[in-house]
């Protein structure tokens, strides 16, 4: 790690430098959003102490009340942010805040261009949420200190292409970020406002919002209560915290199991299909938890890659709060868990398409060839996906599956004629 006493100037990368263009002259008309990132952000700062705390303890105070902390200054015009989660060093800044590209940058870039401005709310979801701040602020800084080191930082930008960094006096570890409004910003100064905001994005941050010594949000995991008990509106709320978009979840699956393997879920099928469902990487996006601790969010033995389109979290008490990230990829208890949740998510697709074929044509649209992986990539579960599985056919415009198709098949045929294409139409033309 880079020590040093003066304050040094960097240049932002890029692609970094070119989005805050776009962002800190956007006239994009939902910009509270920036709210949610910051909170967001902090939240997942105090995710990330609290698990590696479960192996070094000499990391926190031997506290375990992790906050997020919100400051009103009327007077500079600042609004804050303050977690006292894992906190960053100079080289994090560096990595994080600027200089080193994030393939998340260029995606976000892309899909703002493909969408215009209307895309600016799904910022989070290409892990360059902080520079939504430069939406209401002329000026950010960031003071800093990570958990287990004695050196604490100050990062400052304008967002005109360059940034700084100096040594700071942060005590404790964590994280403050200091937004200096523009003057169109002020009505974030307003506390009524800013309630209204955490209400709205941050409710069910599992950690306590605070402002003046009041805490915010309800602070309460959403999936530890009987489903019963969640309303349509708290479901939303919570969708759009753990996916960063904006649309309604489709399908949303919420259980309580019991028996060999005991295990919470709480998962949601979009409405539309996510910008990176296609990435190569093919990551999962549904949190696993254990015993409501944070444990990783792209555990690829959680979900199989052909139901990455899901959102949402899991959580068990059946693994071990002590088990390394790398370790979960042969824990006999999450493969479990893992089938389990496959089972239950076709079968709700199933039930759904039976019930709402219209619906399930929808959703075939936007997730069907990734469902379709699961044919090659999941022998034990195969028969089940081929219930799910639609296709085009000759017979109709209407999508068939396989059971229809077989029993419209004329005596005596004993094979299937196929081709493979993305479009039917263009197929039928070709």
């Amino acid at each position: 790690m880079t020590d040093t006493g003066v304050k040094e100037t960097f240049s932002f990368q890029t692609e970094v430098g070119q989005l805050l263009d776009i962002v800190a002259g956007s006239l994009y008309s939902n910009r509270e959003i920036f709210l949610r990132e910051l909170v967001s952000n902090a939240s997942d700062a105090c995710d990330k102490l609290r698990y590696q705390a479960l192996t070094d303890a000499t990391l926190t105070d031997g506290s375990d009340q992790f906050s997020v902390s919100l400051e009103i200054d009327a007077k500079a015009k600042t609004l804050s942010v303050s977690d006292n989660g894992i906190g960053m060093n100079h080289d994090d800044l560096l990595e994080t805040l600027g200089t080193i590209a994030k393939s998340g940058t260029g995606a976000f870039l892309n899909a703002l261009k493909d969408g215009e401005k209307g895309e600016m709310g799904l910022i989070g979801q290409f892990g360059v949420g902080f520079y939504s701040a430069f939406m209401v602020a002329d000026k950010v800084d960031v003071l800093t200190r990570k958990a287990g080191e004695d050196t604490s930082w100050q990062w400052s930008s304008d967002g005109k292409g360059e940034f700084t960094i100096e040594p700071g006096d942060r005590v404790a570890c964590g994280t403050t970020v200091v937004l200096h409004l523009k003057k169109d910003a002020k009505e974030f100064l307003e506390e009524v406002r800013v309630r209204h905001i955490i209400k709205t994005y941050s409710d069910h941050i599992s950690f306590p919002v605070m402002l003046g010594g009041e805490t915010l949000n309800s602070a309460s995991a959403i999936w530890t209560r009987a489903p019963k008990d969640v309303t349509e509106e708290q479901h939303t709320e919570f969708y759009h915290h753990t996916s960063h978009a904006f649309d309604q979840p489709w399908l949303t699956l919420h259980s309580h199991v019991e028996g060999a393997v005991s295990h919470t879920s709480l998962l949601y099928v979009p409405t539309t299909a996510p910008m990176d469902l296609y990435d190569a990487e093919r990551k999962s996006h549904v949190k696993l938890y254990v015993n409501r601790v944070f444990i990783s969010e792209n555990t690829k033995d959680l979900v199989p890659v052909y139901l990455r389109f899901l959102r949402g979290v899991v959580d068990s008490q059946d693994l071990s709060l002590n088990v390394s990230r790398e370790m979960l990829q042969s824990d006999p208890t999450l493969a479990k868990i893992k089938t389990a949740l496959s089972k239950k998510v076709i079968g709700a697709l199933k039930k759904k398409a039976n019930k709402a074929p219209e619906e399930y044509a929808n959703f075939w649209g936007n997730f069907g060839a990734v469902v379709k992986e699961g044919l090659i990539e999941d022998p034990a579960l195969r028969d089940r996906l081929l219930e799910i599985c639609r296709f085009s056919s000759t017979h109709n415009e209407e999508l068939t599956n396989l059971s229809d198709y077989v029993g419209r098949c004329k005596e005596g045929q004993d094979a299937i004629y196929y081709i493979a294409g993305d479009d039917a139409k263009k197929i039928s033309q070709s």
